[in-house]
């Protein structure tokens, strides 16, 4: 149906306002958004998939929703070792329960599971079958392909045509080989050793519509159409030809998603595999663009007439959508319209100041045409191709009987589109002749022949042909039997169950907020997390649509300016990445500091400079000359007894484990266990060389300030 939501100027518009990061770029916002920095990482899904890391103080958020942690053809795994304990990560629960599958269960390896899609494939195939793999327009098709073309240059499949149909297969395919460098290593390799781009897919037959696909050879094919849901493009139109054939193959490769055709047909088909019937039946809606009738077009122009009102008055607030109908119903009405005066008046203008050899003859220059002469001219349809098709836009010279002076002759300029499509099929050759791609086997079917053809065959017609200007929506009640083979191979390129559950302990954070996903995987998830994970129960949400949560923690942390005269007589000790060191120091005045980032300028961010902010500053604290310390000694640094008893074997003290503590020395005679929290710890044992090699140890690694 005809979309009137929003049209591609709203698109633009929307795209003007991304702002393309790179992975690993960190970026301070400005403005409302000032002290906050946003960080993506790779999530190893999609081309340009990220996991989002969002910084406020000491706070951190983990957006990680869609991640694959392991390596495929395209793309690398998620960059999970970037994580560490967050305040709070957000993650989804859509893959944390095995989704059902038709004739295939899980696959320890990604090699099990692509040859298990393969063999599917030519099974089918080899039984003279047709395979339809329902894809998205630009996402995991990209793994899809690279699979299936490696298959089939390493088979010698060339027997078997592998289609991609889609019409934007060129736009898809020419991004992608531009986008070699967040890819994975291995791709990135092949290009720079062997400048092999692996998106040359030489199996790959690419065709934009039905047209296009119906000239290829008879016989079985491989072909992945768009979209992955059934419920438009090429796809659902295909599914309808193989729904009765019991020697196709209809396969998904990821889980369809509730309310589709989709999801229709495999419920169907476990209905038929349950009852072991030959098939089942299906009601399927088709719609195809069919050119408007004599007089609807003149019917739908007064209607929009009538609805402009006077001096096409706008009303905005609660219409206002209805008024943006309004107004692009108008564009399209005012377009049909200036395309039929196009086909009634040619161009007549531009002949009419055209001499017969293709060139403007000036009112000076010898053989210039008079008024009289000019008048006279005029546009002729001449059928110069059989089957009745016309070609417009070739002019005559006529003397006063009428009769013919010159030959036809081609008009200098360019002609539009519109008028040379709907009168013949071909294209112009540079020295001015018409090139009838029918004679060759080329080109789409003239709408003159179309005519003649079936219904069906109609809605074959170039897009150029039928558009939302010259025809309307109609539909087809068909009565299908699902006769057809039904089966999906999980090749949705996300992290499972057992890998998330696995992510989750790694990273350890300290409040989690479960979306998407059903209510069932929500809850599995949610319990997960209360048993396995060292928070509170009251830190795991599941919110509800529209629900909002609080992603900040209560904590108090205030921005300071350290003095340079302060970080000179502060001496800092390096611990891990950070450098640590003791402050003694009074709060002094106020100074200002600019902020770095994406700055709101009238409406629009960019980057440079933000507003100068005032920050207290800190100065050096007075000391009183032969006092004591006022402090005590800080143990900085996290003890993990497991690391310790790594570190201590590497440095030859035998140690090991018994009960929760550690037992070290030759003769076992020192134990080390934590007391009290991370930060605390108890040495027991016999004062000899060993405690004291072993405290000098604990010294070097687990900072005292």
């Amino acid at each position: 149906e005809d979309f009137e939501v929003f049209d591609l100027n709203d698109v633009d518009a929307a795209f003007d306002k991304f702002h393309a990061l790179r992975y690993s770029q960190r970026v301070s916002l400005a403005g409302k958004g000032e002290g906050i920095t946003i960080t993506p990482y790779a999530a190893g899904h999609t081309l340009g998939g990220a996991i989002w890391k969002i910084c406020k103080e000491s706070e951190e958020i983990v957006y990680a929703v869609d991640f694959n942690h392991k390596k495929e053809r395209m793309l690398n795994g998620a960059s999970i070792a970037a994580f560490s304990r967050p305040s709070l990560l957000i993650t989804d629960a859509s893959n944390v329960l095995p989704a059902p599958t038709l004739g295939s269960a899980g696959f320890p390896n990604r090699n099990a599971r692509d040859k298990h899609l393969t063999d599917l494939i030519l099974q089918t195939l080899r039984g003279d079958g047709q395979v339809l793999l329902p894809v998205d327009t630009a996402g995991r098709v990209l793994e899809l392909l690279l699979l299936l073309d490696h298959h089939w240059s390493q088979r010698k499949l060339q027997a078997y045509p592998l289609v991609f149909l889609s019409e934007m297969a060129n736009n898809t395919l020419e991004f992608a080989k531009t986008q070699l460098e967040w890819m994975s290593d291995e791709v990135e390799r092949r290009f720079e050793n062997l400048r092999d781009n692996p998106f040359d897919l030489r199996q790959v037959t690419v065709c934009h519509n039905l047209g296009e696909y119906r000239r290829l050879r008879p016989g079985p094919k491989v072909i992945l159409a768009t979209f992955n849901t059934l419920q438009c493009g090429a796809s659902r139109t295909l599914f309808s030809e193989i729904a009765g054939d019991p020697r196709s193959l209809l396969l998904f490769s990821e889980p369809t998603a509730t309310d589709t055709l989709a999801r229709t047909v495999e419920d169907l088909h476990r209905e038929r595999m349950n009852r072991d019937a030959a098939f089942v039946p299906l009601q399927l809606t088709m719609t195809r663009r069919v050119p408007l009738a004599e007089g609807e077009a003149a019917a739908e122009d007064q209607e929009v007439g009538r609805a402009d009102g006077p001096a096409g008055s706008e009303v905005s607030g609660a219409g206002g959508g209805s008024q943006k109908r309004k107004r692009i119903k108008r564009g399209k009405a005012s377009s049909r319209r200036s395309r039929r005066r196009d086909r009634e008046t040619g161009l007549a203008t531009h002949l009419l100041s055209t001499n017969p050899f293709g060139g403007r003859a000036a009112a000076d220059e010898p053989g210039a045409a008079s008024g009289q002469e000019m008048s006279e001219r005029r546009i002729v349809l001449d059928s110069v191709r059989p089957g009745g098709v016309l070609v417009e836009g070739f002019s005559v010279r006529t003397s006063p009987s009428g009769a013919s002076e010159g030959p036809l002759v081609f008009p200098c300029s360019e002609l539009d589109d519109a008028v040379i499509k709907g009168s013949f099929v071909g294209e112009w050759s540079e020295y001015g002749e018409s090139v009838d791609l029918l004679r060759f086997g080329q080109g789409p079917t003239p709408t003159s022949v179309l005519t003649e053809k079936k219904d069906e065959e109609v809605a074959q017609a170039p897009a150029e042909l039928l558009d939302s200007s010259n025809s309307r929506i109609a539909s087809t009640e068909l009565a299908l039997e699902l006769r057809c083979q039904v089966a999906s191979v999980d090749y949705q390129g996300r992290s499972d169950g057992r890998s998330v559950k696995t992510i989750l302990k790694q990273m350890l954070p300290q409040r989690v907020i479960v979306v998407h996903g059903t209510d069932e995987a929500t809850e599995h998830l949610q319990t997960f997390c209360k048993a396995s994970l060292p928070i509170e129960s009251v830190n795991v949400h599941a919110p509800g649509q529209l629900e909002p949560v609080r992603a900040t923690s209560a904590v108090s942390v205030r921005q300071v300016l350290l003095s340079q005269e302060l970080l000179s007589d502060t001496p800092m000790h390096p611990l891990k990445e950070f450098e640590v060191g003791w402050l003694d120091a009074t709060i002094g005045e106020l100074q200002a500091e600019a902020g770095e980032g994406l700055v709101q300028h009238d409406g629009e961010a960019d980057e440079g400079k933000g507003v100068a902010k005032r920050l207290p500053s800190l100065k050096p604290a007075e000391s009183v000359p032969g006092a004591p310390p006022t402090r005590r000694g800080v143990l900085v640094g996290e003890l993990k007894l497991a690391d310790l008893k790594i570190q201590l074997e590497r440095a030859g003290i035998a140690a090991q484990f018994s009960g929760g503590q550690l037992l070290c020395g030759a003769r076992q005679t020192l134990t080390i266990r934590k007391q009290g929290g991370e930060h605390s710890f108890m040495v027991e044992g016999a004062l000899n060389s060993e405690y004291f090699r072993i405290r000098e140890f604990l010294y070097r690694n687990f900072l005292t300030v």
